[in-house]
């Protein structure tokens, strides 16, 4: 059924993400004890576990970065009282990320080729991930969900031939989630987002869907 083959589709992405973050996030997985040069991810945990103890950032510890990361660390040592909890914490976005580059691909590709794409996914990823552990890891699933709906809602447009041209409101709630975050970490990882809604716009404005353009802003 198609409900059990999206339970399956999840337990395999998530199998996918323990081994990917165990193996890249040397500053948190448990098979590494050496962090390297990796000099943010270390600040972060700091500033994150200090915080899990009552002390605050910006006024107790200080780094320039915005308070979302030193957030995501701060409950992942509550969690655990150790790295290990941020460890968790990067699995599951992970996992929801690669299901999200998933459901976008099944758009317009069959299971197999989707999945096979998501997982290449994770080359590029590898290749930028520092040792894991940073800004935009946290926004990955916000990002990853986002444009799944912009594609899903332009699909849709070409298959209507412009008849349902409306963007459903709640697509923006996630697309502010994605905004807000970055806002909290570093703005410019939200430029993305911002060019797929500017594109949201100029086409609604072609189409005279003033009241839609309102409900979405």
């Amino acid at each position: 059924s198609l409900k059990s083959n999206k339970v399956n589709i999840i337990l395999l992405f998530f199998i996918v993400a323990i081994v990917f973050v165990t193996l890249f996030s040397y500053t948190t997985s448990p098979l590494y004890d050496n962090y390297g040069d990796t000099f943010d991810s270390l600040i972060f945990q700091i500033i994150g576990k200090y915080w899990s103890e009552g002390k605050l950032p910006y006024a107790d510890l200080w780094d320039m970065k915005g308070p979302f990361i030193f957030f995501i660390d701060c409950l992942g040592y509550g969690l655990t009282g150790n790295r290990y909890g941020i460890y968790i914490i990067e699995i599951i976005c992970l996992s929801i990320t690669l299901f999200y580059i998933y459901r976008t691909l099944i758009l317009y590709l069959n299971r197999r080729n989707s999945f096979l794409f998501s997982l290449l996914s994770l080359t590029g990823l590898s290749y930028i991930y520092e040792g894991g552990n940073l800004t935009e890891e946290y926004l990955l699933p916000f990002m990853a969900a986002s444009f799944f709906l912009v594609v899903k809602w332009l699909k849709n447009i070409e298959e209507c031939s412009d008849e349902n041209i409306r963007h459903e409101a709640w697509y923006s709630v996630v697309y502010g989630l994605t905004i807000g975050i970055s806002f909290l970490s570093r703005l410019t990882n939200a430029l993305p987002i911002f060019s797929a809604f500017f594109v949201i716009v100029c086409i609604l404005i072609k189409k005279a869907e003033y009241k839609n353009l309102l409900y979405n802003i």
